[in-house]
């Protein structure tokens, strides 16, 4: 989890990070406890209402949560999180949102994250359908770590543990 904070926040210097096991989907009151270390950030009452996603002033949120973690991240500009467990993504999964002009993924959890994140960037902007994003040029940039963009900007997964993250800020 501190791997996954550090690399993103190196690669991302503008975008906080957040991550924490107390977010995980298996833990009880985990979409308030979120919203609540959200809350103690960015003082806005407003993002402690679970019935409407979270919105700020001046910044831009996105939250992903899997069984055994989860978080959030803030940036100036629109921003995409997902975070999911490496073994739960199968390529039959990744398969369903694929794009005809998709490039080759590293893997199929990569594939998973970079969709979902750049999906969520796009906020009201989004398509009816993800497989409508198109991912590519996937450039290997260390180990367990892969830039790649889309036509609205570009994004980053990195493979730490058991997870699989992605982040993708739009341009």
């Amino acid at each position: 989890m501190k791997e996954i904070t550090s690399l993103f926040s190196h690669a991302f210097p503008k975008v906080q990070v957040h991550l924490d096991s107390n977010f995980a989907s298996t833990s009880t009151g985990f979409r308030l406890r979120i919203r609540e270390a959200l809350h103690e950030i960015v003082n806005e009452e407003r993002v402690l209402n679970l019935e409407k996603l979270p919105a700020l002033k001046k910044e831009f949120v996105s939250i992903s949560h899997c069984a055994s973690l989860g978080g959030f991240v803030i940036a100036a500009n629109g921003v995409g999180f997902d975070i999911e467990e490496t073994q739960r993504v199968s390529s039959q999964v990744a398969e369903r949102m694929k794009n005809a002009f998709d490039a080759a993924a590293p893997t199929p959890a990569a594939f998973w994250t970079a969709k979902e994140a750049a999906f969520k960037a796009l906020g009201d902007k989004q398509p009816s359908i993800m497989s409508e994003i198109v991912i590519g040029n996937w450039q290997r940039v260390g180990d367990e770590q892969f830039k790649f963009t889309s036509d609205c900007g570009s994004g980053m997964v990195l493979v730490s543990g058991p997870w699989t993250a992605a982040i993708f800020l739009l341009v």
